[in-house]
């Protein structure tokens, strides 16, 4: 039985930590677990949505750039009004998630 899960990372301004929380993400230990990444960019300036392009355009996350910078609840907020799985995972960009972190959490 595959479990659904949506892995949301909310990122703001910090490219190089994001790609640590994505590469975590998609490091995980799931033999029996189907997830979807979704990256929410929160950034004032163009440079998490540059290392997305550069590093990301080939692997199955989607990514979302907010028209305009939102304080952090009303960006928490929309995150939570978007989400539409079974179970999911929110962490911010500065967060790595253990490579047995979806495993643990499924059962």
């Amino acid at each position: 039985m595959k479990i659904n899960i949506q892995i949301y990372i909310l990122s703001r301004n910090r490219p190089l930590f994001l790609k640590l929380a994505i590469n975590s993400a998609l490091n995980q230990n799931h033999s029996q677990i189907k997830f979807e990444i979704i990256v929410s960019d929160n950034s004032d300036n163009e440079n998490v949505s540059k290392m997305m392009q550069e590093n990301y355009t080939n692997k199955n996350i989607r990514y979302i750039r907010r028209d305009r910078p939102l304080r952090h609840i009303d960006h928490m907020n929309l995150v939570v009004s978007e989400l539409n799985s079974e179970y999911s995972v929110i962490f911010h960009d500065d967060d790595i998630l253990h490579p047995d972190y979806l495993n643990t959490m499924s059962s």
